[in-house]
């Protein structure tokens, strides 16, 4: 009779202490996020806003966030000017044979990777991207909540039609609450119909396949060996080489200079 109390009480023990830990990243990512936040800065922050507001302004669509019901997703226009003829390939985005490649470990759900987004990668791609001077890599994995998870899958399902980018790009264009799991399939489709070319009925699919899945752990794997802590982290350095930790700041001049030296420009 005694042992099956002891057992009970075993698994209380287990049960508490991983609530504790998951607690406790939870905590520790929250706090990651407001620096990262922090960081970019009140210049940064103002750009955003112009150029949300620009692009509300100039589309006539409504101001982003996450569509209410009836609602479509806005930012398709806004993907192709900035990935439009640039080659596209799975996660890979330039010229796959550019001398060297810079990495983004980014969240979907993430609002410090939106605001890299909106306001960091956009010169990065027109300045070193276009002109072949380097490729640039998107790898998508849960971070900051559960339902990032399935983001990422989402993310790495746009890649096996090679429209990862653009995907990302709607998403946070779009991106809702990180507080609120907003992230499903009735999401995913309308990100996905923004998107040209893009196949929802596929993306939905193969969202859930095991290739996907291997993708976005393999990701966070990737993360945690490099030691990093927090979204969006970056690493870089010649193709084929090994890649080290590159940290970009929080302007488009911190970004520039930190790849000119990655680069040797």
């Amino acid at each position: 009779m005694a042992q099956p109390q002891q057992q009970s009480r075993r698994e209380r023990r287990e049960q508490a202490r991983s609530a504790r830990l998951e607690a406790e990243r939870e905590a520790s990512a929250a706090a990651t996020r407001r620096r990262r936040l922090t960081r970019l800065g009140g210049a940064v922050v103002l750009a955003a806003i112009i150029v949300v507001a620009a692009i509300v302004i100039s589309s006539n669509h409504a101001s982003p966030g996450a569509p209410k019901a009836g609602q479509k997703a806005v930012g398709g226009d806004l993907a192709k000017a900035e990935f439009g003829g640039i080659p596209q390939h799975g996660d890979t985005l330039g010229n796959p044979n550019a001398p060297h490649t810079l990495l983004e470990y980014g969240d979907l759900v993430c609002p410090a990777c939106k605001a890299y987004s909106d306001t960091i990668i956009p010169t990065v791609v027109q300045d070193y991207v276009r002109t072949g001077k380097l490729r640039l890599q998107f790898q998508a994995f849960q971070f900051v909540r559960p339902w990032s998870q399935l983001a990422a899958q989402y993310a790495w399902a746009a890649a096996e039609q090679d429209k990862m980018f653009e995907f990302a790009k709607v998403w946070y264009t779009n991106q809702g609450d990180e507080g609120t799991n907003y992230v499903n399939d009735a999401f995913a489709r309308k990100i996905a119909a923004a998107v040209p070319g893009l196949d929802a009925d596929k993306l939905i699919r193969d969202s859930r396949s095991a290739k996907v899945k291997r993708q976005a752990a393999a990701t966070l794997q990737s993360f945690n060996a490099r030691g990093l802590n927090q979204t969006p982290s970056f690493v870089g350095g010649t193709t084929g080489g090994t890649l080290a930790n590159v940290d970009l700041g929080g302007s488009t001049d911190s970004a520039k200079a930190a790849i000119d030296k990655l680069i040797g420009g």
